[in-house]
């Protein structure tokens, strides 16, 4: 059987390249680089269902011909078979009505079908999580739902969907809904290895219900049906301990520095997200190798790669852990140890324990229960990982620790410790790496001076939508009862005043010109998407910055001294920033409360040169280079102590800051780093010179043109990866 498959894969592989330019597969884009793309796609994603053996042979010509229903129940029949066994039975019960017609199928059809299938695997409620609304996309006069007709051989097509797994989620709807409306959005979702919707949509983000379903459409969404099922399938974490890192790479990381707690490597660093955040930007949850090879030709010699534990284990059970998970974490350490970079795991989120939550829902610190499930996670990774070199693999143990007040340096250490503990006995060699107590600059962890780990922390300074650099910080918030926050000196008419409050406070502001209300405007902190913001009066403007703020613009009318920030209503305002253009000059003062402590809000003036002083001086801080190097002085400090190195784990600059500001903050920042010499890791996605480049047909799901900087030059690395060449050249100038 395996000769037989191998053979076909060959005698397909010679048909498929003859057949490159004509497999599109019911796209049916107008771009020609497109459609040459989805081509290739398409070829690798039907070579590999032959290969599996899911595609008869005599399914295996003509791919754009028209499929029966038989032909395709028989690919489901084969990967269900494979995958899922234990649910035949279902789903030949459920396909009774159509599996043996010869009635050729429209993608309608199949989008029903495939639906099927999935119900019967039980992986369909999952795949709701990842849907991406194409209808909401689709140009105006054009219909989404052209072609959705009735059909004899699918009599439960518009019946009642029901689905007690989505009860009390967002999906909820569906319930009670037609089982084709449920169909569809499983369409529309992504297939977890893939990254894919499981069928293919045109360039006007529509399914082409009315269309044929081909045989490589047909194919393909059988395929990509498999890949999400691989990635729901768990087997016996005592099954899953043999490593698939090879002895290859292994000799390879041998060569690479060698990496101690005192003593880290010169690491030049780039984050692999998290790959469920990544399903939305269309790479799946597989790792790519060109991914790798993209950073490594960007001269990146260290990968952060973010780990949850949800991915690894089925649930809270760390008995049944998902294989095809693993698979692809060590496709990534080979294709690392193939390009001379370091990899980092990184424990993001965990039951108890999750980087974006609130504080209060973080019970890892205090709960042994989830103590547990955090020394278990290690103790795995450890355990599988025990024969790879800390040359080309270390462990970074958390990630941002944070908690309430309560969260001292001792209860931190003493959970790092327990992990600690169990790394060590199934890898004595290990170098691991503790996150600085706090989410960004936290402070160097005492407890853990003599643990033989190295630490490190989120470096971020400048905040979304920095307009200058360098710039001043104040504290972000401020009380009534305190006072105002007054910018005193010569505003001439004209003169514009832009303010980002934080959109979950619930508050009330006016700005006031020498006492004269301009403009006023309110906050409803229940809603964070634009909708809690009433309209500005007076002369004021309000936006929403699409991040976690709005933008309230307001222009003065008149030459004026003084201009007054004052909270009316509630007592608790909080800004997270303000630009004053003045004409000749632009002052940028952003809010920051783990910089500027001081409680009385800041009164300060705006002199004629575009500097700013304070009233209190202590309520003012002058962010630069010197700043920089006085942040990080602690660590250094502590380095000299204890004999513990330091790593900068994240750090950036968000794609809504102007490049120029970006270009000369990364030039401050990465200088003040090396010449301490203090390795650095980059963030990914839209704080990255490194982005992955969509189809225009597929940008949309990741905002790809909105991450690119106005006014930077972009440069394919890959084909796929594309690099903001003049932020890019900052980062080279500081990689050996």
């Amino acid at each position: 059987m395996k000769l037989k498959r191998t053979f076909s894969f060959i005698l397909c592989a010679a048909m498929l390249l003859g057949l490159l330019s004509s497999c599109g597969g019911g796209t049916e884009t107008t771009q020609e680089g497109s459609s040459q793309k989805q081509d290739q796609i398409a070829d690798h994603e039907i070579l590999k269902a032959i290969e599996l053996g899911f595609v008869s042979d005599d399914l295996q010509n003509d791919l754009n011909a028209q499929i029966r229903y038989a032909e395709f129940c028989g690919i489901l029949d084969a990967m269900l078979a494979q995958t899922r066994p234990e649910c035949m039975d279902a789903w030949k019960k459920r396909s009774a009505d159509f599996r043996d017609q010869n009635n050729r199928m429209s993608r309608f059809e199949g989008v029903l079908v495939l639906f099927y299938a999935a119900e019967c695997a039980g992986v369909e409620a999952s795949g709701f999580w990842e849907s991406i609304y194409l209808e909401e996309h689709v140009p105006d006069g054009m219909d989404f739902w052209e072609g959705v007709t009735d059909s004899i051989l699918l009599p439960g097509a518009f019946t009642a969907y029901e689905n007690d797994d989505l009860n009390g989620t967002d999906y909820e709807w569906l319930n009670g809904q037609q089982y084709a409306n449920a169909a569809i959005m499983f369409a529309q979702c992504y297939s977890f290895g893939n990254g894919h919707t499981y069928f293919d949509f045109d360039e006007n983000y529509l399914l082409n219900f009315g269309k044929i379903l081909t045989r490589g459409d047909a194919i393909r969404a059988a395929e990509r049906l498999y890949e999400t099922i691989r990635f729901f399938t768990y087997v016996s974490a005592e099954d899953a301990m043999e490593c698939g890192v090879t002895a290859e790479s292994m000799a390879l990381a041998e060569k690479m520095p060698t990496a101690t707690y005192h003593d880290l490597p010169d690491w030049k660093g780039h984050a692999l997200i998290a790959r469920d955040e990544y399903n939305g930007f269309g790479l799946g949850r597989k790792y790519a190798k060109e991914e790798i090879e993209a950073i490594a030709l960007s001269g990146f010699n260290f990968v952060r790669v973010p780990l949850k534990f949800n991915q690894l284990f089925d649930g809270a059970d760390m008995t049944q852990v998902c294989s095809a998970y693993l698979e692809t974490i060590d496709d990534m350490l080979n294709w690392c140890a193939e390009y001379g970079i370091h990899v980092c795991f990184d424990l993001h989120d965990m039951p108890g324990y999750t980087t974006n939550g609130d504080d209060s829902d973080d019970i890892l610190f205090w709960d042994e229960e989830s103590q547990s499930y955090f020394v278990g996670f290690w103790q795995f990774i450890a355990q599988r990982y025990k024969d790879v070199p800390s040359n080309l693999l270390s462990f970074n143990l958390l990630n941002e620790p944070h908690g309430d007040s309560e969260l001292t340096d001792e209860a931190y250490s003493a959970v790092m410790r327990k992990a600690i503990d169990a790394v060590r006995a199934a890898s004595p060699n290990r170098l691991m790496i503790a996150s600085t107590l706090g989410v960004t600059w936290g402070a160097p962890v005492r407890g853990l001076a003599d643990a033989e780990v190295a630490q490190g922390f989120s470096g971020y300074i400048l905040a979304d939508g920095t307009e200058q650099w360098p710039h001043y910080y104040i504290n972000q918030c401020f009380h009534a009862a305190e006072g105002d926050i007054v910018l005193k000196g010569d505003f001439p008419a004209g003169t514009e005043l832009v303010l980002k409050p934080l959109a979950f406070v619930s508050a009330k502001y006016e700005i006031l010109a020498d006492g004269t209300q301009v403009c006023g405007f309110d906050v409803d902190g229940a809603t964070s998407d634009g909708s809690g913001c009433m309209a500005a009066s007076g002369d004021g403007t309000v936006e929403w910055s699409q991040t976690d703020h709005y933008i309230c613009r307001v222009t003065l009318p008149e030459n004026c001294k003084e201009i007054r920030i004052s909270e009316t209503a509630n007592g608790y305002g909080e800004i997270l920033g303000m630009v004053l253009n003045c004409g000749d000059f632009t002052v940028t003062i952003n809010g920051d409360v783990n910089r500027v402590g001081h409680p009385t809000p800041a009164v300060l003036t705006i002199h004629s040169d575009g500097t700013v002083t304070a009233e209190e001086p202590e309520s003012l801080l002058i962010a630069n280079v010197t700043m920089i190097q006085e942040m990080l002085k602690p660590y250094l400090d502590f380095k000299k102590q204890n004999g513990v190195d330091f790593i900068v784990l994240e750090c950036g600059t968000q794609f809504s800051i102007p490049g120029d500001v970006a270009c000369t903050f990364t030039e401050d920042f990465l200088s003040a780093l090396d010449a301490d010499g203090i390795s650095w890791c980059c963030w990914g996605t839209s704080y990255s010179p490194l982005t992955h480049q969509q189809m225009p047909e597929r940008r949309f799901m990741f905002n790809g043109e909105q991450w690119l900087r106005e006014g930077h030059t972009y440069e394919n690395v890959t084909e796929n990866f594309i690099a903001d060449k003049e932020l890019m050249g900052v980062y080279k100038k500081h990689m050996k």
